[in-house]
């Protein structure tokens, strides 16, 4: 599963969703968020800035064939990297971790010792689930079951 947004995620529309979809999306979305259809609240004027350039930019890419063909490649290419990294992780679990304290932070952090010597540093706030986490001294990635 995609951890980021992806335009069509921007648009509210799927991938596989036709170009007179994705306009029809493009100008919904533009007339609700175009920040002078806004009230003159600064925080909230700047907030619906950022929301439209993010529209505009969904629009720029998936609005034309070529744009769109090269992002949808993109977007297949993370996803199978994604898939080999998920399937090449080392699985760790929580008995195989040790607390430590950050001196500069003053947090408790997990760490565990990879096979090359280096430390892998594990965040402490995930209770649930898993989490890949890359060793930086090598080319190993972990799999940290917080479940188990």
């Amino acid at each position: 599963m995609r951890e980021t947004e992806t335009h069509y995620d921007v648009l509210g529309v799927a991938q596989e969703a036709s170009h007179s979809e994705i306009k029809a999306a493009f100008h919904k979305l533009a007339r609700q968020s175009h920040p002078d259809k806004q009230q003159r609240n600064l925080n909230q004027n700047s907030a619906m800035a950022l929301d439209f350039k993010r529209i505009q930019l969904a629009w720029e890419t998936l609005g034309t064939i070529e744009k769109r063909q090269e992002y949808d490649g993109n977007l297949q290419q993370e996803e199978l990297q994604e898939r080999s990294r998920t399937h090449g992780a080392i699985d760790i679990s929580m008995d195989d971790v040790e607390e430590a304290l950050d001196e500069e932070t003053n947090e408790t952090m997990l760490v565990y010792d990879c096979r090359c010597g280096e430390e892998v540093f594990l965040p402490c706030k995930q209770t649930t689930g898993s989490l890949l986490v890359d060793c930086e001294g090598c080319c190993f990635v972990y799999r940290i079951n917080y479940d188990e």
